[in-house]
């Protein structure tokens, strides 16, 4: 992949894009499962994540026959929305950031070694 010929700035900007993917998606994997399920629970906004939990203990208090107040229940879902929020943020932005530090360095890395290596042949001629 280092021949003069392969080292042009389209593949390496498109190898070091795709690079930086494989290194966000490996801290991702790596992530506690609470800032996953922060993510995952503030990805399609509050009313969708309200409606999803009140939904769910509808069904938790058919299924067991347990009773529970749901207007409790969703005054705790008002209070744990904002922490839910500011989790996926910080876990967003920690994503981002290794997206851009992989990908720009990847792409600084093989675009210097591509212009070393054309002043190597430049100086051989």
């Amino acid at each position: 992949m280092n021949s003069i010929e392969s080292n042009n700035l389209k593949t390496n900007f498109s190898l070091s894009l795709a690079l930086g993917s494989a290194a966000t998606l490996s801290k991702f994997i790596f992530l506690p499962p609470e800032a996953k399920a922060a993510i995952k629970n503030t990805m399609f906004g509050k009313d969708y994540f309200v409606k999803n939990l009140k939904k769910c203990t509808e069904e938790n208090i058919k299924n067991t026959g347990k009773k529970l107040d749901m207007d409790f229940v969703l005054k705790n879902v008002e209070k744990i929305y904002p922490d839910l929020q500011k989790t996926s943020k910080l876990a967003l932005k920690s994503l981002v950031k290794t997206f851009a530090v992989a990908s720009s360095g990847i792409f600084l890395a093989k675009t210097l070694m591509s212009f070393v290596e054309k002043q190597k042949v430049k100086s051989e001629e």
